[in-house]
């Protein structure tokens, strides 16, 4: 069944694929009953229903069947992060806002790559503010940012959000963050002269210190020498 089943996917018959993959489950489903404490047979069934899952997911656009399968995977293997992945995607197609909720966090739970559990906590961010919890939003981004600083995404975010609440002095720690990484990672995911205009407005507009300011338009010049805006502003100071 399986390798007439991997055939059908390499052809493009995926519907075929599903019914011979939901036949091998109900085969599988009778050895279980026969031999409920064989963990090999445990494991090939949730490969099984992972594959499922994917191939009405990716293939068919079966996305009422693709949830109820990997509901399934979670109601037997509630940790299983491919599962978790997929379902947050589903959820999302559905607006099922709760539900990617409840799953992102279990997903966040079991992550343990540093880049990836920012991501996530900016994806909850994402719906957190989307329902209005701007404050639960604002945290989100912070830990998000301040996990993994090369997340641009949080970073803008999170900015966003510190000039809405007028959070002037966590603005500038964004901007020290930023401005750190690249001098010690040498990264290109910020501009250096953005960073210095950017500290330097909230130092001149907000936080009403000049000469702070002066030195960052300075410093942005040094590295952008032909930004008219930026020697306009330091003209004007």
């Amino acid at each position: 069944l399986l390798v007439l089943e991997r055939r059908y996917g390499k052809d493009g018959r995926h519907t075929e694929q599903t019914e011979l993959l939901s036949r091998a489950l109900e085969h599988l489903q009778h050895q279980q009953a026969r031999q409920p404490d064989d963990a090999g047979l445990r494991d090939r069934r949730r490969t099984l229903l992972l594959r499922l899952g994917d191939v009405q997911r990716e293939h068919l656009d079966a996305v009422a069947q693709a949830t109820a399968t990997f509901e399934q995977v979670l109601k037997e293997w509630p940790a299983e992060p491919a599962a978790m992945r997929a379902l947050v995607g589903l959820y999302g197609s559905q607006d099922r806002t709760q539900d990617q909720l409840r799953v992102l966090s279990g997903l966040l739970e079991v992550t343990v790559e540093v880049g990836d559990r920012s991501r996530l906590l900016f994806q909850l961010g994402e719906l957190d503010e989307k329902q209005g919890h701007i404050e639960d939003a604002y945290k989100r981004y912070g830990q998000a940012f301040h996990l993994d600083p090369t997340n641009r995404g949080a970073f803008t975010a999170y900015e966003r959000l510190c000039y809405r609440r007028e959070q002037w002095q966590e603005a500038i720690r964004i901007y020290d963050t930023a401005l750190k990484l690249i001098e010690t990672q040498k990264t290109r995911s910020y501009r250096p002269a953005d960073l210095y205009v950017r500290r330097g407005q909230v130092l001149l507009q907000y936080l009403q210190q000049t000469d702070e300011a002066l030195q960052n338009y300075l410093r942005a010049l040094e590295t952008d020498a032909e930004s008219d805006s930026t020697q306009a502003t330091v003209e004007r100071i």
